[in-house]
Formats: structure tokens, sequence, C-alpha cells
């Protein structure tokens, strides 16, 4: 739900667990996320140099409601130099923020050493942090780890720093309340440094008295830099839970989906497996179990890439997947005796198959499907709402993570 007054706007779901705020005449944003009656993201923003979007000049404002999502839209400029601009589109749904931001590189413009998008600060007391590492980190060998927050001693303590973006970061309090903040599916432009040398970003955690600043600069060098003019776009996402608030689990009574050509629902076997198990049958979809052509699958490194070899995953930035995929929801949903659907190993994964980004790159094109696995999840979840269907996501430990965790709520 959206509600706005002269200056604020809260969006909020129809339950109350969380509120967000943002200000009308304020470009950055969101202000603070509440969640469970506590802030856990505060000042959300970006910024050129030392002038942050909170002093950007507001050209435009819109607020609506698409199926699931309740959507802010902003446009603005800094008013100084030669006034780079910024345009925001916030996505809320159940439990998370999908963030889109294009900067606009005017003409002759200069970036003074540093362009952050999406940093922001986690107030109060956090017990530790998961690190899924950068895309090139995983390529070298680098696997997710979690670290303890120390104790604040009287002064301010970096306790992170990573040259690449670490495709998620998940922040937990003793209470159980997360907060993951994830770097969008463009790994290209976030690695590609406005196209400065390679290793030129910089992403910080400093523990502070009162929480954790978290900065994201896709530019940090030592010196101003004059980019292409042009208008770079950047994704990134936010995404809470609450470890002590149970997920439902998957009923006993389920029949796995049968396929033909291991890609289309076998609709024939599927109804004679429902006739066995007889109503409120949950319907399990194992990604693993569908078959696709080999360019549907990740390149998890630019050599497998130059190699034409493929992991087992299947990329959900190959359009035809999430197309197929719909085709079978719906015809799903409109089985009476199928009352729930769970998903099972539908996580996101990195690859460098330039063709799913539509690049010719001899070397790869670095990517991973997360924001069109969020999608996919929104419009199924809006489907299965509209029929009174409940969905289930079966999450491994190793992806243990609010995005996934709240994935089809």
């Amino acid at each position: 739900m959206i509600e706005t007054d002269y200056e604020n706007v809260s969006i909020f779901p129809q339950e109350g667990k969380w509120k967000a705020t943002h200000t009308k005449s304020c470009l950055g944003g969101p202000a603070e996320i509440i969640y469970n009656k506590a802030p856990i993201v505060e000042s959300v923003h970006s910024h050129v140099g030392d002038i942050k979007d909170t002093m950007a000049i507001v050209r435009s404002f819109k607020d609506y409601h698409k199926q699931n999502a309740s959507v802010l839209e902003y446009a603005g400029f800094l008013p100084y130099g030669s006034q780079i601009g910024f345009n925001h589109t916030y996505r809320y749904f159940e439990n998370r923020l999908r963030v889109t931001t294009d900067v606009h590189i005017t003409p002759g413009a200069t970036i003074a050493r540093h362009l952050g998008v999406g940093s922001l600060f986690l107030p109060g007391k956090w017990e530790k942090f998961n690190i899924i590492p950068a895309a090139q980190h995983q390529v070298d060998g680098a696997e997710a780890f979690t670290r303890s927050v120390p104790k604040w001693d009287g002064k301010d303590i970096m306790i992170g720093h990573w040259h690449r973006p670490p495709l998620a970061m998940t922040f937990a309090k003793k209470n159980g309340v997360r907060v993951e903040i994830g770097t969008g599916s463009d790994l290209w432009r976030w690695e590609g440094n406005f196209g400065f040398f390679p290793e030129s970003g910089s992403y910080k955690l400093i523990l502070k008295e009162n929480g954790i600043e978290v900065i994201r600069e896709v530019l940090a060098c030592c010196e101003n830099f004059e980019a292409l003019p042009a208008e770079y776009r950047f994704t990134w996402h936010l995404a809470w839970d609450c470890t002590k608030e149970k997920e439902p689990k998957v009923p006993s009574k389920t029949v796995t989906i049968p396929l033909l050509n291991g890609k289309d629902l076998d609709k024939a076997e599927l109804k004679k497996s429902l006739l066995a198990t007889g109503s409120d049958t949950v319907l399990v979809i194992d990604l693993k179990r569908f078959s696709w052509p080999d360019s549907f699958y990740k390149s998890p490194s630019p050599i497998d890439y130059v190699l034409k070899e493929t992991s087992n995953e299947v990329s959900f930035m190959h359009k035809s997947v999430a197309t197929s995929l719909k085709k079978i929801i719906r015809q799903v949903l409109e089985i009476d005796e199928i009352t729930g659907i769970s998903f099972k190993n539908f996580i996101p994964g990195i690859s460098y198959n330039s063709s799913h980004v539509n690049k010719k790159d001899a070397t790869g094109s670095v990517h991973w499907d997360i924001n069109q696995l969020l999608d996919f999840a929104a419009w199924t979840s809006f489907q299965a709402q509209e029929r009174d269907v409940k969905l289930y996501n079966e999450v491994s430990p190793a992806w243990n993570i609010p995005s996934l965790t709240g994935l089809f709520k």
C-alpha cells in the first residue's frame, strides 16, 4: 500500500510488518525502513564526490501499483557543475525492494573521484554478516563466508572492504532480524567503473557506535575522471526477514511435475498422478529436472564461455526460460486439485554468456540472474494470489538469504 501526505510517501504491506518512508522532495531514499517496529535501514543515497543525491532537484515524482508491487519513480539532477542526473525506480514487494538507478553523465561532466550508488546506514547492533563474494572472486575460488561483528570500542572501524561488488551482503541481529543488500544482474556495469581501470570500485563496511555504514561506490579513484557522456543503469535490491518467523512447511501430499521433452508440462501424466493423490495436492517444480538447449545454461567463468562449456544451472537471463515457466504456471493454476506449488532449485548464479545480455564479447560479459528470478517470482505470486494457490520455496542452507526465503511470498 502507498500513502502520501504533503512531505512524505509511506509504503507498507497490508499486514503492516514493515514500513518504508520516502521524502517527496528528496531524490535519494528510502529515508527509513522499519521492520518489526524497529528501524533496520536508513539514509539510502547515491553520491558524486561529496554531494549526495538527497541534495538534488527533483524534476518529477509519481507512485502507482503494478500487480504485486508498489512503485515510486523519481527523476532529478544535482544543481552543481555539469548537473549529473539520477533517475530512481523503487519497486516494493512482500519483503524486498528492487531499485533501478539511471545515472545521466552529461557532456564534459567530471566525477570528483567517487560515485556511489545505494549507500546506506544499518542502525542498531548487528551480530554477524554473510558475504556472497563478487563474481570474479568466485571464479578465483572464493566462497561465501560469515563473520562476527566486533564490539565498537570507541572509534569507527572498517570491518569489510572490497574493490568489486559482493553479490549479496546479509546482516543479522541477535533477535533474528536480517537485512540483505544485493547487487543486481548488471554486474558488467558495476564492475565497469564507468570505463576507469578495473578494480576501481569500493565497497566498505564501517562499524560505528550506533550501527554499520555501508558505502557502495561504483567508482573510487585518486583523480577526477571524465566519463563518456551516457546514461548508466545500475540495479540492486534490499530484502529483510526474521529467522524466528518459521517458513511454512511443504505439505506431505505432493506430486513432482511430469515433463514432456524435458521442458513442457505432461498434462496426461499429471492427471494420472492427481487421480492417485486426490484433491489438495502440492505440485513440486524442480528446476533441475528440466532439460534446456545448451545456450540456456550458465557459463560460470570467462574460460568456460570461451570453451563453450556450461554448468547444470539454467539462466533466467535467457528470456525463453521465464516464458516457458510462465506457460506452465498458467496451465497448473487452472487445475482445481492443485492447491499449492513448491519451487525447488530456483537460485541465482553468475554467468559470462554474453548472448544472455545481448552483447558480443569474446571473453564474456559477467552477470547474474537475480533480477529476472525476482521478477518471475513476483509475477508468479500475483497469479497464484488471484487463484488462492499457496506457494512454497525450498531453499538450501547455502542460499538461506532473505531474498530467497521470501521469494514466492
